[in-house]
């Protein structure tokens, strides 16, 4: 079980099928991902004084209000810059985007005894349109919480995250 996402909520935009035997892999996905992700947004500093924050509370919702505030869904526009505007779905929206496209994206082909078979269905153009297409809605959300960071840096001094750019499909 991850620190923000479970199993249970890929639902909705993010449905992945949960059979009996898919639970297990979806949480190694979530495990192996999740923190990766939101190292790799903050930077090890930033992430660190994050989780302590965040492990306090007891939904791990940060109660640091410059925390809660890039947790929770934002709409940013600065003062100096009128034509930029940020939007994000907050960090759980973000982390659902990014383990989708990793447990998706490695479930394309399926082992079999014959080897590696690909699903005709699942390997559709469209298909992969819509994957990549919800990888690159978590990396709005990514790059408007390091962008907000950014333009706030006096209050993150510990940043120093990673930048992602959008995946295309060809």
């Amino acid at each position: 079980m991850g620190f923000y996402v479970n199993a249970s909520d890929f639902t909705g935009k993010f449905e992945i099928h949960q059979g009996i035997y898919d639970v297990g892999n979806i949480n190694a996905y979530i495990d192996r991902y999740e923190l990766r992700y939101l190292v790799e947004l903050f930077g090890v500093e930033l992430y660190n004084a994050y989780y302590l924050d965040a492990n306090a509370q007891p939904n791990h919702v940060p109660l640091n209000p410059l925390f809660k505030f890039l947790y929770d869904p934002f709409q940013y526009q600065d003062g100096f810059q009128y034509w930029t505007i940020l939007y994000s779905y907050g960090i759980k929206e973000m982390l659902l985007g990014f383990i989708y496209f990793e447990y998706q994206k490695d479930f394309i082909t399926a082992n079999t005894l014959a080897g590696n078979v690909t699903q005709k269905s699942e390997n559709s153009s469209g298909a992969m349109l819509t994957l990549y297409g919800k990888y690159n809605d978590a990396v709005k959300t990514y790059q408007a919480i390091q962008d907000y960071i950014l333009y706030n840096s006096g209050s993150y001094p510990l940043f120093r995250g990673q930048s992602k750019q959008y995946a295309y499909w060809l």
